[in-house]
C-alpha cells in the first residue's frame, strides 16, 4: 500500500520527465545492528538499462523537491545509512543534454542478519566423562519470541555455502570436545545470511570456588523477584521481567551447570563505599553464556572480560578500577566503565562496540579506529588533550566535555548530530564533515544538530559549513573571557537556539569552497590572436564572464587575473558557457561544454576554452572613479580603467586622456608616468592592448583649501573627463568618453559604493549600463588575509545577467548565485590601512520609468570580522533638462535614527515625500505645503529606509534608520 501511495505522490514529478528509465528492484542491506549501510550506486546499471553509462548519469536524493530541482544530492551514496524501510529519489540525466532527464525511486530495506541473534554454548555434564554426548543443537538459539529456525553445520564453509547440513540437529553426537557448530537461518531475506557459531562441551559437573565470599553470597541470593539473574533476556517483550534462581538445587553452592544457564546477571551494589562490596570476580568465568553483566557499585580494582565470549553488555561503573582488559571481547556492544580510575581503555578487539560510557576516569588517550559500529561516546571528565575519530557511518553522539582538549578532529561522520565539548582548551573546532545526512530512522528530533562548546575560553573559530542544510541547530559557545568568535555556517542554516560570546560573527566565508563533499569544474580561457589555435604562448584572458546551469538553476563567475575560473557543484549535468558582451565578434571553442557528475565525490574536471576573432571589430571603453574622494586641502586619488572590448589588438600614441580643472587642484603623481602633461590635461600612450585586457592608472591631485584662490569648500562640485582613442573605426564611441561629477566632502567612509553616473541620471539611461565603484580599506591593526565583497542585486532594478566585472585592485574570484554577487579576495594579505577597489557595471531594468529609484549597497567582510555595511547608493531616473530636479541641500532630517517619526525641514516649501525601502520599492507618498513635515515610520519594520524629498527649490535623498 505504501508503494502505491508513493507512486501517486511521484506522478507529478514523473510527468515532467522525458527520459525512459528502469524502475529498480528493492535494495537490501544486511545489517548486524540497528542500521543498514547501502551502496545506492550498485543500482545504476539496473536503472540505466540499455542507456550508455558514459552518456548518462544517475544521482540520488532524500527529498522529492531536491530531486525535482536537482539540488542537495545525497553526499554519501556508496555508504548511505538507513534504519527503517523507505525510499530515496533517483534522477537520471543525459550528460550532453540537460533537458533530457528522468525520475524514479529506489526502495531500501534494512534486513537483520543472524548476527543479531544469541546462541548459547551447550554443555552436557556426565560422570564419568567420556567426552562424548548427545546434544539438541536447536536449544542453543535464544528465540526471545522470534519464529526463526536454523540449519546447523560442522564447518563455516559448509554453512556459508548451505551444503552438508547436520541431518538430525536435535540428537547430534559430538565428534570432538569442545566442538564448534555453525548455524545458518533457514529463511534468508534478501540474501542476508550471517553464520554464527557456538560451542559444544562435555564436562564433569562441579562446584565453583569463589575467592570473594561477597560475590558468592550475591549469586546465592538471586531469585525470581530480585532482578539479579535470568536464563533468558528479561528485557525482551517475549520474556519480559523473567528472572530465576542460580542455585536451583538449593545446596548453597553454585555448580558449573547452574552457572552455564545464566545469560543475564546483575551483581551491582548500592554504592561504591557500601559494606559487602565485591572485590574479585574470580569464578564468574564459568558463566560462559553471559550476554549481560552488571557489577556497578562494588570495590573492584581490575577486570578482564575476554573470558565471556558471548558478553554484549558490560556495566562496571562506580568501582575502584585502574585496569580494564577488553582483549578478546569480540561480542561486546555496550560498555559502561564510568566513575573509576582508568588511565587506559583499549577497545581494539571490540569490533561490534556501539556505545561507551567512560566518564569521570583519568583517561589521557583513547582510540576507536577499530570500532566501526560505534554510535555513542561519553568521555566527560577525563584527562584527554587530543581526540580524533573518522569514517564512522553510525556515530551519533559525542560527549567529551570537561577534559583538557586542545585538538578535536571529527572527520566524515554523517550522523554525528550531538557534540558536547564544553570546558576544554579548544581554540578552533572544525565540524565541516559531520551531520550531513538526514537521521536514518525518520525521527525529527534526532535531526537537531546539538552543539555545546561553551567555556572553551580561547575559542575563536567554529566551522559548521558542511554542505548540508541543517534546519534545526542548537548552538552554545559562550565563555567567561567573552572572546569574539567567528562561526562559519551554510547560508541557509537555521538556529533554534544560539548563544555565543558578544560580538561573534556568523557567515559562510571561513572557506571559499563548499563544505562537505562537492565537485569542481575548473579551466582557463585563452585568446588565439594569430589564428593558429590556442597555444601555451597565447595569453589567458581575465574578467571574462562564464555562465553555468543545470537546466534549473543558474550561476556565473569571471576569470581571474590569470584567466582561470572554477565552479563548485553538486551531482548533476552542467552546461558551461563563456558570456561576452559582443558574442558575434568571437568564435569560442567549444561554444559550450556539458559536464556531468553522478555523485558529489570531490571530482575535479578541467574544461578550457579558446577564443578567436570573427571579422575586424575594434572597440574600447574607459571609466574613471574616485579611490580617495576630494577634500579641501587633501590629496584625492582617481583610478582610470580602460579596456579593449573588441577583437583587435590596439595601440595608440596619446591614447588615454584625462582632463581636470587645474585652477582648483594640482597634479601630484600617477602610477604610470604620463606621456604628456598639459594645462588641465594628462595623456598616456598605450601599446598592444589585447582583446578583453584592461589596464588602470592611479592619479593623485592636491585639492585647494578654502583659503586658496580659487577656494574649494565642502559641497563644491568637481568635474573630470577621460577619453580613449582611436575613435575612428570604433564600434561604439559612446563609451570612449566618461564624465565624472564629484562633490567635495569634509570626511568620508573608506568603505563605500558609488554610482559613477551620479544620483540623478537621465531617463535615457533606463535599460543601459550604470557603473559602480566599491572601495574598501583595512581599518584593523593587522593585515587582512581574506576579504569578501557581497552585493545583493535587486532583480526589480537591475538585470543581473548583464553584470560585467571591469577591474579589481587585487586578484579575485567572483561567484554569482541568483542575484547575489560575491567578489572574493582570497589570500589578499591587505596591510593595515591598505586600500582595494572594484569596478563593475550592470544594466538597469528596461521596464523602469521616469522617477523610479534604483538602490545598491555592499557588505564587506574582513577575515572573521562582522561585515561592514556600505552606504546605500541611490540613483533616480529624472530629466535634468526639464528643470524639475535640482539638488536641495537645505533639507534636514531629525531624529535619525528614530523609533517612529522623522521630522523633515527645508528652507523652501516641502511639496511631497516618497518613502522607499532599501530595495528601492516605493512604500508611500505624502503631500505637504510647508517648510516642515513629519513622516510616521512606526508601521514599518525596523531597518533602513530612503526618503526622496521634493521642495519648491529642488529635491534630495536621505537615508533614515528606524530603530
Amino acid at each position: 500500500m505504501k508503494k502505491i501511495i508513493y507512486l501517486l505522490l511521484l506522478f507529478s514529478l514523473f510527468a515532467n520527465a522525458q527520459l525512459t528509465i528502469n524502475q529498480p528492484t528493492d535494495l537490501s542491506s544486511c545489517n548486524s545492528g540497528n542500521l543498514g549501510v547501502f551502496d545506492l550506486t550498485s543500482k545504476n546499471s539496473e536503472i540505466l538499462g540499455s542507456l550508455d553509462p558514459a552518456q548518462y548519469s544517475v544521482s540520488y536524493y532524500e527529498d522529492y523537491d531536491d530531486c525535482l530541482n536537482a539540488v542537495n544530492s545525497i553526499q554519501n551514496p556508496t555508504n548511505y545509512v538507513k534504519g527503517t524501510p523507505g525510499y530515496v529519489q533517483v534522477r537520471v540525466f543525459e550528460n550532453q543534454n540537460l533537458q533530457n532527464f528522468g525520475f524514479t525511486y529506489l526502495y531500501l530495506i534494512p534486513t537483520l542478519t543472524s548476527s543479531n541473534f544469541i546462541f548459547k554454548d551447550l554443555t552436557v555434564y556426565e560422570t564419568p566423562n567420556d567426552n562424548v554426548a548427545v546434544f539438541n543443537l536447536t536449544s542453543s538459539f535464544q528465540a526471545n519470541g522470534l519464529n526463526i529456525t536454523f540449519s546447523y553445520f560442522l564447518t563455516e564453509s559448509d554453512a556459508n555455502n548451505n551444503v552438508n547440513p547436520i541431518l538430525n540437529p536435535t540428537a547430534y553426537t559430538n565428534t570432538s570436545n569442545p566442538q564448534y557448530i555453525y548455524a545458518r537461518p533457514d529463511v534468508v531475506y534478501y540474501n542476508c545470511a550471517s553464520v554464527e557459531r557456538f560451542k559444544l562441551y562435555v564436562e564433569t559437573d562441579g562446584i565453583i570456588n569463589f575467592t570473594d565470599q561477597n560475590l558468592k553470597a550475591k549469586l546465592l541470593a538471586a531469585n525470581e523477584s530480585n532482578s539479579m539473574a535470568s536464563n533468558v533476556n528479561p528485557n525482551s517483550t517475549a520474556t519480559w521481567n523473567i528472572y530465576t534462581k542460580i542455585d536451583t538445587n538449593l545446596d548453597g553452592e553454585i555448580q558449573f551447570s547452574e552457572a552455564n544457564e545464566i545469560v543475564h546477571l546483575n551483581i551491582s551494589g548500592f554504592s561504591s563505599s557500601s559494606n559487602g562490596g565485591i572485590q574479585s570476580l574470580q569464578g564468574l568465568e564459568y558463566f560462559k553464556n553471559l550476554v549481560l553483566l552488571n557489577c556497578k557499585y562494588n570495590q573492584l580494582n581490575s577486570i578482564s572480560i575476554g573470558v565471556f565470549e558471548k558478553l554484549e553488555n558490560f556495566y562496571c561503573s562506580y568501582n575502584n578500577m585502574t585496569s580494564l582488559n577488553l582483549s578478546n571481547a569480540s561480542s561486546l556492544k555496550i560498555l559502561d566503565c564510568s566513575y573509576n580510575m582508568l588511565t587506559n581503555l583499549n577497545t581494539n578487539d571490540c569490533a561490534k562496540l556501539e556505545s561507551v560510557q567512560a566518564r569521570n576516569n583519568q583517561l589521557s588517550s583513547v582510540n576507536f579506529n577499530n570500532n566501526n559500529n560505534i554510535e555513542f561516546l561519553y568521555l566527560v571528565y577525563n584527562n584527554l588533550t587530543n581526540f580524533q575519530i573518522s569514517n564512522k557511518n553510525f556515530f551519533r553522539t559525542l560527549e567529551i566535555g570537561f577534559n583538557q582538549l586542545t585538538n578535536l578532529q571529527l572527520i566524515n561522520l554523517p550522523l554525528l548530530y550531538r557534540i558536547k565539548a564544553q570546558n576544554n582548551n579548544l581554540t578552533n573546532v572544525d565540524l565541516s564533515s559531520v551531520a550531513f545526512q538526514t537521521e536514518p530512522n525518520n525521527l525529527p528530533n534526532d535531526n537537531e544538530l546539538d552543539i555545546a562548546l561553551n567555556n572553551n575560553l580561547n575559542l575563536n573559530v567554529v566551522n559548521l559549513k558542511n554542505g548540508f542544510y541543517n534546519s534545526n541547530i542548537s548552538f552554545f559557545s559562550a565563555n567567561m573571557n567573552n572572546t569574539p568568535q567567528f562561526i562559519c555556517v551554510e547560508d541557509n542554516d537555521v538556529f533554534s537556539d544560539f548563544t555565543a560570546t558578544p560580538n561573534s560573527v556568523l557567515n559562510s566565508y571561513c572557506s571559499f569552497n563548499p563544505g562537505g563533499n562537492y565537485n569542481t569544474i575548473e579551466g582557463s580561457i585563452t585568446y588565439d590572436g594569430n589564428g593558429n589555435g590556442c597555444e601555451v604562448t597565447d595569453l589567458p584572458q581575465p574578467n571574462i564572464k562564464i555562465d553555468i546551469t543545470n537546466g534549473i538553476n543558474q550561476g556565473s563567475t569571471f576569470t581571474n587575473n590569470s584567466g582561470n575560473y572554477k565552479f563548485y557543484t553538486d551531482a548533476g549535468s552542467f552546461a558551461i558557457t563563456p558570456n561576452m558582451e559582443n558574442t558575434n565578434w568571437f568564435s569560442i571553442s567549444p561554444a559550450s561544454a556539458n559536464i556531468a557528475f553522478g555523485t558529489s565525490n570531490n571530482t575535479v574536471t578541467t574544461q578550457d576554452f579558446c577564443i578567436s576573432p570573427v571579422g575586424t571589430h575594434p572597440d574600447l571603453e574607459i571609466v574613471v572613479f574616485p579611490v580617495v574622494p576630494a577634500r579641501p586641502g587633501f590629496d584625492a586619488v582617481y583610478k582610470i580603467v580602460y579596456k579593449n572590448k573588441g577583437n583587435q589588438t590596439l595601440s595608440q600614441a596619446y591614447g588615454v586622456n584625462f582632463f581636470y580643472n587645474e585652477n582648483v587642484m594640482d597634479y601630484v603623481s600617477a602610477s604610470v608616468v604620463p606621456t604628456s602633461i598639459n594645462s588641465g590635461g594628462l595623456s598616456w600612450s598605450y601599446t598592444n592592448l589585447l582583446p578583453f585586457e584592461n589596464r588602470s592608472i592611479l592619479v593623485t591631485f592636491s585639492i585647494n583649501t578654502p583659503t586658496d584662490t580659487p577656494p574649494v569648500n565642502i559641497g563644491d562640485g568637481l568635474q573630470f573627463t577621460t577619453s580613449i582613442l582611436p575613435m575612428a573605426g570604433d564600434e561604439s564611441t559612446s563609451d570612449n568618453t566618461f564624465l565624472l561629477n564629484q562633490t567635495v566632502v569634509g570626511a568620508f567612509d573608506p568603505n563605500d559604493i558609488s554610482c559613477l553616473e551620479g544620483n540623478v541620471v537621465s531617463p535615457s539611461l533606463i535599460g543601459e549600463y550604470l557603473h559602480y565603484a566599491i572601495n574598501f580599506e583595512n581599518t584593523g591593526n593587522y593585515e587582512a588575509e581574506n576579504i569578501v565583497v557581497r552585493v545583493d542585486v535587486n532583480a526589480a532594478d537591475f538585470d543581473v545577467n548583464s553584470l560585467r566585472l571591469l577591474n579589481t585592485s587585487h586578484n579575485s574570484y567572483v561567484k554569482v548565485t541568483g542575484n547575489v554577487v560575491e567578489i572574493i579576495f582570497e589570500n589578499i594579505a591587505l596591510s593595515s590601512g591598505g586600500h582595494g577597489n572594484i569596478l563593475l557595471k550592470v544594466k538597469s531594468k528596461n521596464n523602469l520609468v521616469t522617477g523610479d529609484l534604483v538602490v545598491k549597497n555592499a557588505k564587506i567582510y574582513f577575515d572573521y570580522n562582522a561585515p561592514i555595511q556600505t552606504n546605500l547608493e541611490s540613483t533616480v531616473f529624472q530629466s535634468l533638462a526639464s528643470g524639475d530636479f535640482v539638488l536641495d541641500n537645505s533639507i534636514a532630517l531629525f531624529p535619525n535614527p528614530t523609533k517612529d517619526k522623522i521630522n523633515v525641514s527645508a528652507t523652501s516649501n516641502i511639496k511631497n515625500i516618497h518613502v522607499y525601502d532599501v530595495q528601492g520599492r516605493l512604500l508611500e507618498t505624502g503631500f505637504y505645503n510647508d517648510v516642515n513635515a513629519t513622516v510616521d515610520l512606526s508601521r514599518y519594520n525596523h531597518g533602513v529606509y530612503l526618503l526622496k524629498i521634493i521642495t519648491d527649490k529642488g529635491a534630495n535623498f536621505q537615508k533614515v534608520i528606524r530603530e
